[in-house]
């Protein structure tokens, strides 16, 4: 599947923080917890790995 093989491509925190929200399904307090950050720092972290993985993945799409 094409958004494993783009999570795998990521750093090990960006990869860690969008699976635990998209396929864990936690929430950003349960997150922020987990990795002893604030609530904002984790928005913050995923909004970097999103922005991260969208050009990765639409690479991805157009080489199909």
């Amino acid at each position: 599947m094409v958004v494993h093989e783009v999570l795998a491509r990521l750093p090990f925190e960006y990869r860690r923080v969008l699976e635990e929200k998209y396929l864990e399904r936690l929430t950003l307090k349960e997150m922020a917890e987990a990795h002893g950050r604030s609530i904002e720092a984790i928005e913050s972290l995923l909004r970097r790995a999103r922005d991260r993985f969208a050009p990765i993945y639409e690479s991805m799409q157009d080489e199909r």
